[in-house]
């Protein structure tokens, strides 16, 4: 496998591990208090679909 390969599948596994993380601490949150994270609950889209399709 290439170099280049190798670093991509590296930010994958880090990335598939971060996001893991966050949804654990996501549900504890949940769980304790029956409610989203602020993170979730004041999100917002703030990107454009209009030319992308």
């Amino acid at each position: 496998m290439a170099e280049k390969d190798h670093k991509l599948v590296n930010e994958a596994s880090n990335l598939v591990g971060n996001m893991d993380q966050m949804l654990a601490k996501h549900h504890g949150f949940i769980r304790r208090y029956g409610t989203d994270m602020p993170e979730v609950t004041n999100w917002k889209w703030s990107g454009n679909l209009k030319n992308k399709y």
